[in-house]
């Protein structure tokens, strides 16, 4: 294959797909100040590569521009309505998509767009949908990924189609050859362990709330901790999670194989990775075995389907013991502390009384991404809600920032004859604390399923808001159910719908138990595991040190003699 000419767009679209986005931003900069030239195709890749490096109103801009500039085919219409989707401009990235798809029935990535939308609406099946007839036409891993990351959402998938699904991942994209890469690290089981944190999401993120306090509290006489940021729009979330890391060596502009390197040349002993098949997420780093011990945590609730990845941490609560253990391709190592540990918010508000004891109306409230609000979510809250008498419901989402998203939650409410007047939809606010504030208006929190809150969930209590919380039979449909047992509501977890529909309406009927579970809330997450920062961090070491030491008996074990008796030559 012949190499691009130095200074052409082909060899801009060359350093873009190779991760040097600073070396492409440059080249395309100097294509698009060449006097007398109109370049489309250049300032559409200028606007991915201001994209990737997080200035997305720039990226914005700057495909805008290329439509105008005459290269508006469908590739570019889809480029534009992923960047509006990550602005919250939801109406706005639904139109360029469908005009993508109406330039070409068949465009992969007006399908990809058209699915990254419709799961932002919360309109799940919709999406993955159109990502499969994108992977259909173009085999894509982050597409694939996607669908999978979807799947958790859907009720009706068992354990075993999760497993399914997700080893047929691992099975299609690794390369068998990197089972052979071998590692130099000193098999000493007893020494500091050099231990890698690999994310996307070292930012205001959900995964931020429970990897602090892991960082914050390990022991630095028997780890060394190296943050691995993978972040596309760092912020002071991020400043912090840095100032917790003894090394930060970011990743975000290297390849998978670039990173892979970086890794193994900074030693790491223990790579824990943190997004599994979320968002950008750099999972197939894994695949290529940069570290001799490799841990899946955290922010993702199914198995990666990676042979890679060895081990994954859980707890006896999430995941029980027995036969789940064969649906994940790692060894599952339960924490007796828990599976995560919440770090509250600093700045997070005091907790004011119950709403309804000064309101003429009690709200139950959700703040949970709205893919999780199934059509059986939907049915049950709909009647919980009348039920109720007085109530409303308040249903608070970065999406409902967007009249056409507003539009379809409504309507999936209407089905169930619902007054859409009890309905109250919010989009973002500004800042945590402001967020946090709206809790103050709730009495209830209501879980979704089959796919919990997680840091909703540790939101909601720790503002003093009871949530009620219906169990299932999968990781994602436990997590709330194991949170409330961790801080001693187990009383407000349901195994049915129609229980979780009892416990809901007995809440919303004593005022004086809400009053003292509201203004008791914090003490009682305080005192509890969730919130041991301390005993979760030497539980984690330990499972560390386990890890170690059996990848050490496997580097140094005598190797076994075997005899072997040619047909032929017997005595």
């Amino acid at each position: 294959m012949s190499r691009p000419a130095p200074n052409s767009i082909d060899h801009a679209a060359q350093l873009y797909r190779m991760r040097r986005l600073d070396e492409a931003a440059a080249l395309c900069e100097r294509l698009l100040n060449t006097p007398g030239k109109t370049n489309g195709p250049a300032t559409h890749l200028a606007g991915l590569v201001a994209f990737e490096q997080g200035d997305q109103l720039r990226g914005i801009e700057l495909l805008e521009r290329a439509i105008a500039a005459g290269a508006g085919g469908p590739t570019v219409h889809a480029n534009l309505a992923i960047c509006l989707a990550s602005v919250g401009r939801f109406s706005d990235a639904q139109k360029q998509a469908n005009m993508a798809l109406a330039m070409d029935p068949m465009s992969a990535s007006a399908h990809a767009a058209l699915g990254d939308v419709f799961m932002t609406m919360g309109a799940v099946g919709e999406s993955i949908a159109h990502l499969r007839q994108a992977l259909h036409v173009e085999r894509s891993i982050p597409i694939r990924s996607n669908i999978l990351y979807e799947m958790n959402f859907l009720p009706g998938y068992t354990q075993a189609d999760l497993a399914k699904e997700h080893r047929a991942f691992g099975t299609e994209v690794s390369n068998p050859l990197y089972r052979l890469v071998g590692h130099s690290n000193d098999p000493d089981p007893s020494r500091k362990l050099r231990v890698g944190y690999l994310s996307a999401d070292m930012r205001s993120h959900s995964v931020a709330h429970f990897l602090a306090p892991l960082l914050e509290a390990h022991d630095r006489n028997v780890i060394h901790v190296i943050g691995f940021p993978s972040v596309k729009r760092p912020d002071g979330v991020t400043e912090r999670l840095r100032s917790l890391c003894n090394e930060w060596i970011p990743l975000l502009h290297l390849s998978d194989d670039e990173a892979a390197r970086a890794i193994r040349a900074a030693k790491i002993d223990i790579l824990v990775e943190l997004g599994g098949h979320t968002g950008d997420s750099r999972l197939m780093v894994l695949d290529r075995r940069p570290a001799p011990v490799q841990v899946a945590w955290c922010g993702y609730p199914q198995t990666t389907g990676l042979e890679a990845v060895r081990y994954r941490l859980t707890d006896a609560l999430v995941d029980p013991e027995g036969d789940i253990d064969r649906h994940y391709t790692e060894t599952l190592v339960r924490l007796s502390s828990g599976f995560i540990c919440y770090d509250a918010p600093a700045d997070a508000p005091d907790v004011g009384p119950t709403p309804s004891a000064h309101l003429p109306v009690f709200t139950f409230g959700s703040f949970n991404t709205l893919a999780k609000m199934t059509p059986k979510v939907v049915e049950l809250w709909a009647r919980i809600v009348r039920k109720a008498g007085n109530a409303r419901l308040l249903l608070k989402s970065t999406p409902l920032s967007d009249p056409i998203v507003c539009d379809h939650v409504r309507a999936q409410f209407a089905k169930h004859d619902f007054d859409l007047s009890r309905l109250v939809l919010e989009g973002r606010t500004s800042g945590q604390a402001a967020h946090l504030q709206r809790y103050s208006d709730v009495d209830v929190a209501l879980d979704p399923f089959p796919y919990n809150g997680t840091t909703t969930t540790c939101e909601a209590l720790w503002m003093g808001v009871p949530v009620v919380a219906l169990a299932g039979n999968l990781h994602a449909a436990r997590v709330t159910s194991a949170i409330l047992e961790r801080v001693g509501l187990s009383s407000l977890v349901a195994t049915t719908p129609k229980q979780y529909q009892t416990i809901a309406l007995a809440l919303a009927k004593d005022s004086s138990r809400l009053s003292e579970l509201r203004l008791g809330m914090r003490d009682r997450l305080s005192s509890s595991s969730l919130c041991n920062k301390t005993r979760f961090a030497r539980d984690v070491e330990s499972a560390y040190r386990t890890m170690w030491h059996s990848f050490c008996r496997s580097v140094t074990a005598e190797p076994e003699i075997v005899s072997i008796r040619l047909r032929g030559t017997e005595s």
